[in-house]
């Protein structure tokens, strides 16, 4: 490994060790659970040093009851929601 590699590991370690686990989703992207269900809005990206992994606040709305529900999920069960796909 060159040396330039070895400093891109360690401050991706040292940046990891300090704020926390990384994510691909941000506030706002649309996203749906890779089993299906509602399309929902990430609200919240939920990192901590003590945390293996982030967990995303996603909200969504339930019209057949007419409310709001919200839930933690973590990165893994979600995937973006393509709008330009869906049409």
């Amino acid at each position: 490994m060159s040396s330039s590699r070895k400093i891109i590991a360690l401050v991706v370690k040292i940046k990891k060790w300090l704020f926390g686990p990384t994510t691909k989703f941000k506030v706002g992207d649309t996203v749906q659970l890779k089993s299906g269900g509602y399309l929902m809005v990430i609200v919240e990206v939920c990192k901590n040093r003590n945390m293996k992994r982030c967990l995303l606040h996603c909200q969504w709305y339930e019209s057949e009851f007419h409310r709001t529900r919200w839930n933690l999920f973590p990165e893994s069960s979600l995937m973006y929601f393509d709008w330009y796909a869906a049409k």
